[in-house]
Parts: structure tokens; sequence; C-alpha cells
């Protein structure tokens, strides 16, 4: 009597799991048709952007907050706006559904850039340089270093001890005691972009290779500009001294000028 109602109750355990797991379907492809319709439908209406930031507002407007999950499209339109105003992205959120501080956060935190040239950033730039004119690829190259206190520490995400000398191509047992910031920005077309970075000690020498990696994305540095700080004159005094063994070398020191130096480039036409 207890084997046939206990074999009983597992059919009818089997029957509703079978049930639950056909409704689940159901229920996927269900959202699945919802999402699919509304894009086709506000595709002609309205720019991509909008398009998904509606769809996200229709699909978690009555869910929980602990319930809400993001697709990556999503963090990263959420993420633009962030940047762009954090006060203006705290609004938003109070208004609409939208990932929190911590969510983005996660995925900066994903996205590791070491010292050195960013290959990354190089690559996105050689894509927008495309698109500009000849005269709007000119840029300056601005540059500045922060003084740091000398220690080492572990770096949990990386595996790495910091705190040595880096830069990207190069790295030593020394102790690094200044950060360095590399920048472009437009002369004639408005945009600034940070492209590299790197920790030194003094002086460094880098300034040459940023310069050769700015150059092979197609755009022109034609100035560089940076403070009066010991690194950047040191740095400064080196082109300026590579500069003129370079003139000297071709016998062409009449041409030669103290306040000018020269970056030689790969590949240049």
């Amino acid at each position: 009597m207890l084997y046939s109602v206990t074999n009983q109750l597992l059919k009818n355990q089997r029957r509703l799991n079978s049930k639950k797991q056909l409704f689940k379907s159901r229920l996927r492809a269900a959202e699945q048709f919802s999402e699919t319709y509304l894009k086709r439908k506000l595709a002609d209406k309205v720019t991509p952007a909008a398009s998904l930031f509606t769809r996200l507002q229709l699909r978690k407007a009555l869910k929980k907050k602990k319930g809400h999950r993001f697709t990556l499209e999503e963090k990263l339109l959420s993420l633009s706006i962030y940047k762009k105003s954090p006060k203006c992205y705290r609004l938003l959120s109070i208004i609409f559904t939208l990932p929190s501080k911590r969510t983005l956060n996660n995925i900066l935190s994903s996205v590791h850039i070491g010292p050195g040239v960013s290959s990354v950033v190089m690559h996105v730039l050689k894509e927008n340089v495309q698109k500009l004119k000849p005269t709007e690829r000119y840029c300056s190259l601005i540059f500045d270093e922060i003084s740091l206190s000398s220690g080492l520490h572990y770096n949990a995400s990386t595996d790495e001890i910091d705190g040595f000398v880096n830069s990207g191509h190069y790295k030593s047992q020394e102790l690094a005691d200044h950060a360095m910031v590399f920048m472009i920005r437009g002369i004639k077309m408005k945009f600034k972009q940070p492209v590299a970075f790197s920790f030194c000690q003094g002086a460094t020498q880098q300034h040459e290779l940023v310069i050769q990696k700015v150059h092979e994305t197609g755009l022109r540095v034609v100035a560089t500009i940076c403070d009066q700080g010991k690194s950047n004159e040191g740095a400064i005094r080196l082109l300026n001294n590579e500069t003129r063994a370079y003139y000297l070398k071709n016998h062409n020191e009449q041409d030669y000028r103290e306040e000018f130096y020269e970056v030689p480039l790969i590949n240049e036409e």
C-alpha cells in the first residue's frame, strides 16, 4: 500500500516538473518575442540607444530591485551616462530603472589597462581617425607628472607587486617615485583622450614611443605641452639633446633650433 502511494506521488512530481519546465520555456519564448517585437517597432522611430533604454524600462519597471538583471549593452549605455555626469545619473536612477554604481564599477574593474601605451585605445583611435579630415588630425600631446611615495603593494587582481619602475615595455627593480600620464588633444577639432601612463624614477624617455604610436593611428602630433616639473624638464632636455645629435650627425647643425625637438617616425611617408 505504501509503495503504491509513494510511486503515485513520484509520478505526480515528475508530471508537475515537466509542466514547470514547459511553462518556463514558453515564458522565455514569450519574453524573446516581446523583446524582438519592441525592437522591430522602435527601430525606425528612435535611435538605437533610445530603443535600448525604452526596452529596458518596459522589461524591468515592475520587477523588484533585487531581481534586476542587465545585459552588457544596457550596462555600457548606463556607464556612458554615468561617466558623462555622475550627478545626473543619480537622479536618473531614482526616476528610471538603471544599474547601480557598484555594478558599473564591477565592469570597470574587469577592464585591465596596464602601464605603457594602451593598444585598445590605439585601435579605437585608428578606427575613428579614418573619419576625420586631414586638417582635423593635428593634435598636441599633453603630459604631466605626479609625485609618489615610494613603496611596494601587492595587487591581488593581477597577482603582481606594484611600485617598481614600469613603462609598459620596460620594468626594473627600482622603486618608482613619479607617475607620468599622456593625453592627446585636438587642435582644430575638439577631442581629448588619455593614451598612456607609466611609473618612473626621474626623467623618462617614453615620449618618443608615445608620439610614434599616436602617429601610427593617423593623427599628427605637432606640439607637446607640459609644466615645469623636474621630470618634464629632464625629458625635454633629453629629447633636445637627441635632436641636436641627429643634426650634428647629418651635418645640418645650422638648421637646429634649441626651442624645438623632433621625434623620428617609423614608416613615415
